[in-house]
């Protein structure tokens, strides 16, 4: 148990729990083909999956929290984020890490939302008027129109 983290809790409730969570995580790799919707069935399971990112967005590790209980990945079989990859679960910095982030923060993962984009940070209105420095110093204003276009 050196690298199991509980808080109040006894070793045979530790050991319970670990074989839950390893249960919950066997269910959840089969179909899941990448890290968001591998993390969104953890969750809709009851567990909670608790990324290690580093601020360029590389994934260090993964833990799993159910109730009180806190278990590295690295401490299950077949859990920790190499061996989920192998396992076929793909991740892209791109796709999956805003719901990685959400996931950190306490948030639920919505799969029903294309990629899971921060709604924010696509909020571009068409025709928006651009500030164009021009070859003589001087500033020219342009009207730029803009298409978001959804990926499959």
């Amino acid at each position: 148990f050196e690298r199991l983290l509980a808080i109040g809790t006894q070793p045979t409730e530790i050991e319970r729990v670990r074989a839950q969570i390893q249960t919950k995580i066997s269910q959840a790799v089969p179909g899941a083909k990448t890290m968001t919707e591998f993390c969104a069935r953890l969750q809709s399971l009851g567990v909670k999956p608790i990324p290690r990112i580093t601020r360029t967005g590389i994934v260090q590790g993964l833990s799993y929290q159910q109730g009180d209980v806190v278990i590295r990945g690295s401490d299950l079989d077949q859990a920790s984020f190499p061996a989920l990859q192998s396992r076929g679960v793909d991740y892209e910095i791109e796709r999956d890490l805003y719901n990685l982030k959400t996931v950190l923060k306490g948030g639920q993962i919505d799969l029903s939302e294309p990629w899971n984009v921060s709604k924010e940070s696509m909020e571009i209105k068409k025709s928006q008027p651009v500030s164009v420095p021009t070859y003589g110093g001087s500033r020219q204003f342009l009207s730029i129109d803009t298409t978001i276009v959804s990926v499959i």
